[in-house]
């Protein structure tokens, strides 16, 4: 995706989340369709298409709210949708447990505006999990998209068809690398728009 337009989709999320925020905080099924979904579609994931995105996936530990999938089908990440405004940490244990039941190396939580990305399995306390994090209501929207990239799918499949990596290996500074060999790199104040 050009950068205008991710950037655009970021402006379009921020908007909606303020003049809708009583109803977006009071309905996850509404934040997920208005603010995580676009987003997700903005970052190459379909999410109508069950091969890329699974929803109410079912793990050992529960139900995770979306399984985005690599390109062998097995959940590169578990998501955990929050209404707008609910504290992330609120079922972030939870999620990581998906993760450690199903081998699965990423964990995602998200109010649709602020959104957290985790490694499960860095044998650290909770808390030094995090490897990302973002604010779309705060935060400048292009500093924004460059976190955001971190799960931009094309990469995603680039990373998973190349050989596995230790998870003892990966650090808080390598580890979005690590989600993303092609990470766009920023060129005085633009982007390269890897297609």
């Amino acid at each position: 995706m050009p950068l205008d337009e991710l950037l655009q989709v970021i402006s379009r999320l921020r908007e909606r989340a303020q003049q809708h925020q009583v109803r977006l905080g009071a309905s996850e099924a509404q934040t997920r369709y208005s603010l995580i979904d676009p987003l997700l579609r903005a970052l190459g994931w379909d999410t109508e298409d069950p091969t890329q995105v699974r929803v109410e996936e079912s793990t050992g530990a529960g139900t995770a709210d979306y399984a985005l999938l690599d390109a062998s089908g097995k959940a590169h990440m578990y998501l955990e949708a929050k209404r707008l405004g609910r504290p992330l940490s609120d079922g972030l244990a939870q999620g990581i447990n998906h993760c450690l039941t199903q081998g699965t190396l990423y964990f995602v939580v998200t109010d649709g505006l602020r959104w957290e990305i985790y490694e499960t399995h860095k044998p650290v306390p909770l808390e030094q999990k995090r490897v990302v994090a973002w604010d779309i209501g705060r935060e400048d929207p292009a500093e924004v998209a460059k976190k955001a990239r971190t799960l931009w799918r094309p990469n995603i499949l680039r990373q998973t068809a190349s050989a596995p990596v230790e998870s003892s290996t990966v650090t808080p500074t390598t580890a979005p690398l690590l989600l993303h060999p092609l990470f766009p790199q920023l060129i005085g104040s633009r982007w390269i728009n890897f297609k």
